[in-house]
C-alpha cells in the first residue's frame, strides 16, 4: 500500500514505475515465441493508454486539491479573524442575521 501512495504523490515515480513495467512486460515477451509479438504489441500499447489515462487524472485530482486548498485557507482566515473580534461585535453580527430571516 506504501509503494501506491508513494507513487500517488510522485508523478515522476509514477512514470518510472510505469517504465519498469513495460521494461518487464518486453523481457517476458522475449522468451516466447515470435507469434506472440502482436499480442505484447497489444498489452504494451493498452498500459502505455493506461498510464497516461492515470497521469491525466493524477494532475486533475491535484488542481482539484490546491483549488480545495485555496477555498479552505480563506475559510480559515475569515474564521481566525472573526474569532479575534470583541464578542459584542460578534453577537451584533448574528443578531442582524437573525433579524434578516437567516
Amino acid at each position: 500500500m506504501d509503494i501506491y501512495i508513494s507513487l500517488l504523490t510522485n508523478p515522476l515515480s509514477l512514470q518510472d514505475y510505469v517504465n519498469v513495467r513495460l521494461e518487464a512486460i518486453r523481457a517476458e515477451y522475449q522468451k516466447m515465441p515470435a507469434f506472440h509479438h502482436e499480442e505484447e504489441k497489444h498489452n504494451l500499447e493498452m498500459l502505455k493508454k493506461k498510464g497516461k489515462e492515470i497521469f491525466h487524472r493524477l494532475h486533475l485530482s491535484k488542481a482539484k486539491m490546491a483549488h480545495r486548498r485555496e477555498i479552505l485557507r480563506g475559510m480559515y482566515e475569515e474564521l481566525n479573524e472573526m474569532c479575534h473580534k470583541p464578542d459584542v461585535e460578534l453577537l451584533q453580527v448574528k443578531t442582524r442575521h437573525v433579524v434578516s430571516g437567516f
